[in-house]
Formats: structure tokens, C-alpha cells, sequence
């Protein structure tokens, strides 16, 4: 009889958890990513979101600023439209892919809100009221943590409750880690890299999660 080896069960390396599964968060696996077993520590790729100039053009030449997009932030399309002009600025309002209100900016000032941080630029045209921009973002993918990488996954951001099969390419799997606010068996979690499991530790404590 060939020898066979334990599937460690869901959350078997759990010992605690906030109530109303305040502790969880639901991702998605990146396809491809292989085989990964419960109790594994994983990290987020960053989300490269990407802007364009609202359909049907802007009268004003300014430009949208590189993006910095936090891991989990809501995919979709988000919209910057300029609500009051004004010689070389401007005030703008921010919606979600609802079309709900996140919050009013300055042009050529910092704005973040939402999981994003931008800066509209002025240009030597200035906006008028309807002008703006379109941001997409598209789904935050997870895969094992690595602490090695510079794509994101250098941050370990949870424990993955349970095993996930995300050999296939193109298809991203739906999962579950534990991301905030827990006590667990510090022999149940693992990294993909074992030497970098202590930084990851040091990641994971700063969110609440303590190892027993």
C-alpha cells in the first residue's frame, strides 16, 4: 500500500478567532498558482490599476499621476470628474463603481481615499466642470508568500484556511484566509520558503495575529 500524506483539515491550525468571522477575509487565488494547503501563509500581487481620460475627452490638458492601489481594494470602475474650475486647480469629486461619493480632491494636490492615492495634474489648459478621468482596478490575485519578491507577496497579509487547488491556468479560485484579529498553532502555519516564515510572523502580528 503506497504511503499517504495528511491533508491538514480547514482551519485545524486555527486555536482562536473573533466571532462573526471578523477575523476572515474573502480572495482569489491567482490561476496557476499550484497546490496550496491550508494553514499556509500568502501575500497580495500588487494591483497595477490604469487610468484614462473620460469618454469623450477632456478641454483641459492635465494629466492623471501614477496610481497606488491598496490590496482588496473593490475592482471596477471608479470615476474623478472636476465639479469647480479654477485657474491652474480645480475640485473634483471621486465615486466608487457604484457611483457612490468617496470623497472631493484638489487638482495638483494628493488625494487618497478608498484603496487608491492619486494626483491630478494641472496642465497648461485648465479643466472645466464635466472633465475627468476614469480608473479602472481590477481584482487583487494572492498567492504564497515570499519575502524574497518585490511583487507584493513580500507582505505576508494571511493564513489561508483552507487548501486550495489553483493549478489550472486561467482560472482564479475563490478562497478564504485569516487576516486580522486570531490566535493560531504556530507548527500548523507554513510558508512556502521556511526561512522566511519568522518575517512573515512579524507581518501577520502587526494585524492582531498571534502565534502560540
Amino acid at each position: 500500500m503506497a504511503n499517504q500524506t495528511e491533508v491538514q483539515a480547514p482551519g485545524e491550525f486555527l486555536f482562536r478567532e473573533k466571532s462573526g468571522e471578523r477575523s476572515r477575509e474573502n480572495i482569489l487565488v491567482q490561476a496557476a498558482a499550484g497546490v496550496i494547503p491550508s494553514g499556509r501563509m500568502v501575500g497580495a500581487l500588487t494591483v497595477a490599476s490604469t487610468s484614462a481620460v473620460k469618454s469623450g475627452g477632456n478641454t483641459g490638458n492635465g494629466t492623471m499621476g501614477a496610481i497606488t492601489t491598496a490590496p482588496q481594494t473593490r475592482p471596477g470602475l471608479y470615476t474623478v470628474r472636476i465639479t469647480v474650475a479654477a485657474l491652474n486647480a480645480g475640485t473634483f469629486e471621486f465615486r466608487d463603481p457604484s457611483g457612490a461619493l468617496l470623497g472631493t480632491g484638489t487638482v495638483a494636490v494628493a488625494f487618497s481615499n478608498g484603496g487608491l492615492s492619486f494626483t491630478v495634474a494641472d496642465g497648461t489648459t485648465d479643466f472645466i466642470v464635466g472633465d475627468g478621468f476614469d480608473i479602472t482596478v481590477p481584482a487583487t490575485l494572492w498567492t504564497n508568500y515570499d519575502d524574497g519578491l518585490s511583487n507584493g507577496t513580500q507582505q505576508c497579509r494571511g493564513i489561508l484556511y483552507a487548501e486550495v487547488d489553483a493549478s489550472a491556468a486561467g482560472t482564479n479560485i475563490p478562497a478564504v484566509i485569516i487576516a486580522r484579529m486570531a490566535e493560531v498553532v504556530n507548527a500548523r502555519v507554513t510558508s512556502a520558503n521556511a526561512a522566511h516564515k519568522a518575517a512573515g510572523i512579524t507581518d501577520l502580528t502587526a494585524v492582531g495575529i498571534l502565534f502560540r
